[in-house]
């Protein structure tokens, strides 16, 4: 139902304030800055959107079946399948 009606505006809602959550505890991390300031120099964007918050604007019904449509190829997937490790002479 993600790829044909995106999700629920309820739980766009919900992923939104999760996301916003992170986000703000995220901006209290030496960790987070470091790497996100790294990541900003080596793609050549201002760190200046680090603190944007609207960012989670651009979170849509729309914008999540594109991705969905994009990520969630069933064509595009790869079964990986654990055994347990048996000792050797068993």
């Amino acid at each position: 139902s993600l790829k044909t009606e995106g999700p629920s505006p309820l739980d766009r809602e919900k992923a939104v304030e999760s996301a916003r959550r992170s986000w703000e505890t995220d901006l209290e991390s030496n960790g987070w800055w470091a790497g996100q300031l790294s990541a900003a120099a080596e793609r050549g964007r201002d760190p200046a959107y680090l603190l944007d918050e609207t960012r989670f604007e651009c979170i849509t019904a729309a914008a999540v079946r594109e991705d969905v449509a994009r990520y969630l190829d069933p064509t595009n997937v790869v079964v990986v399948t654990l055994l347990p490790d048996v000792p050797a002479g068993d």
